[in-house]
């Protein structure tokens, strides 16, 4: 071993000050060239499992300054490093590599696949990048919503949360724990207070209204008998947008919920109090499946109206809400299907169009006419944007004949959440 010797010696019960013992370990680095190795430290010396710095520096681990993974420790990053002309930086367990930097294309070469810590580590990040897809929301009856078995599990369904995935297996015909939201239960298991078992359904202080949306999320339980790597599916009146985050991050947990959609709860002016029938699609849009009256489309009826001028007026305005004729903010486009009904046999007919909250025309629809068929009826379906103050009007062709009466609903949204 070459000799390896301080400046300055100390002697045992000599007091020493800050800057002596600074000193000491410069002219040590410098000695050293920065390292520690068999020139200058006999064999065996030492052996470190675990080398733990407790002093603020940036450290840097590769070939060279050049060619590196450097710690900042202003910004606490790691950044990458080359200069095309060294060797790669390679990492090993025991003596497989793992992962390289590659010293000319200064890429992150990974040999093997992601997992994610404290998760599901079934679910490695290739996977979810190659196969993964969002559950959907399934109805089961008027208080009863399922979510989608969307892995090759039986009775498992799996969500990528943004702290990493958690898939829960439970047989929903038999239990609803997690998988399964019951309107009249109360979510318990994501509150610092909640103790006990897990459970879905509506979140602390909200409760069940007539012809109201409500809004589901996946909510990872962390609280409770069934915390960890489990979810419980919550319905709650805040909206996912930009601005509701901060309080949903702090109900639920930073990166711990995953909005999955919107539920209706009433038809307009019949049955209000039950969910109405649904079916969710993996493009963002939902479909009701349900009418309130036998005489009614599908979907929820927002407007029942007589038309008796041959001047346009609106039958309904697009407004911004959650209750009564209101519409979420979150929805991108709306489905709406007209039915027009005669009260009579004269050949009469309505013009409608889709209109600016000003009143200028943006889409010119068609018309509907009885053809002298007594109380005869027609209709059509449109998609439309939801734009606040956009409406659907509606003229008499004549000012002859009998009145018609139009019956709008909107069967359909596109969540852009979703």
């Amino acid at each position: 071993m070459s000799d390896l010797s301080l400046t300055k010696n100390y002697a045992d019960t000599e007091l020493l000050y800050k800057a002596d013992i600074d000193d000491m370990l410069t002219e040590l680095e410098a000695k050293t060239n920065g390292m520690i190795d068999s020139d200058n430290v006999a064999s065996g010396w030492a052996t470190l499992g675990q080398l733990t710095i407790d002093k603020d520096l940036t450290l840097t681990m590769g070939t060279t300054d050049s060619s590196s993974v450097e710690l900042d420790s202003v910004t606490l990053d790691f950044t990458f490093s080359n200069t095309y002309s060294t060797g790669n930086t390679i990492f090993k367990v025991a003596s497989a590599e793992v992962a390289r930097i590659d010293g000319t294309s200064n890429n992150l070469e990974i040999q093997d696949d992601v997992y994610f810590k404290d998760r599901n580590t079934t679910y490695s990040l290739f996977r979810l990048l190659g196969t993964y897809r969002k559950p959907v929301l399934v109805y089961i009856d008027g208080d009863s919503i399922d979510m989608e078995n969307n892995t090759e599990t039986a009775n498992q369904s799996l969500v990528v949360f943004p702290s990493g995935p958690v898939a829960v297996t439970e047989d929903t015909a038999a239990a609803h724990k997690y998988r399964r939201l019951e309107t009249g239960a109360t979510a318990n298991g994501y509150g610092s207070t909640h103790t006990g078992a897990a459970d879905s359904g509506l979140r602390v202080d909200v409760t069940l209204a007539a012809n109201t949306w409500y809004f589901i999320y996946a909510v990872r339980v962390r609280y409770g008998d069934n915390a960890g790597n489990n979810f419980i599916m919550v319905m709650d009146t805040t909206e996912p947008i930009s601005s509701n985050e901060t309080t949903l991050d702090s109900r639920y947990g930073s990166g711990e919920w995953v909005y999955l959609g919107t539920v209706r709860r009433g038809f307009g002016d019949t049955a209000t109090t039950t969910l109405v029938s649904w079916q969710q699609d993996h493009q963002g849009w939902t479909y009701f499946v349900d009418r309130g009256t036998a005489d009614d489309f599908f979907g929820i009826r927002v407007a029942s109206e007589t038309i008796s001028s041959t001047t346009y007026s609106n039958l309904f305005t697009i407004a911004a809400g959650t209750d009564g004729e209101s519409i979420p903010s979150i929805f991108s486009a709306l489905k709406l299907d007209i039915r027009a009904i005669a009260d009579g046999d004269s050949d009469i007919g309505a013009n409608f169009e889709f209109r600016t909250a000003a009143g200028n025309s943006l889409h010119n629809l068609p018309s509907i006419g009885n053809e002298q068929i007594a109380d005869g009826a027609q209709g059509f379906i449109i998609k439309v944007p939801n734009t606040v103050g956009a409406a659907l009007g509606a003229k008499r062709l004549s000012t002859s004949g009998d009145d018609y009466t139009v019956k709008l609903f909107v069967s359909g949204f596109l969540d852009h959440y979703v």
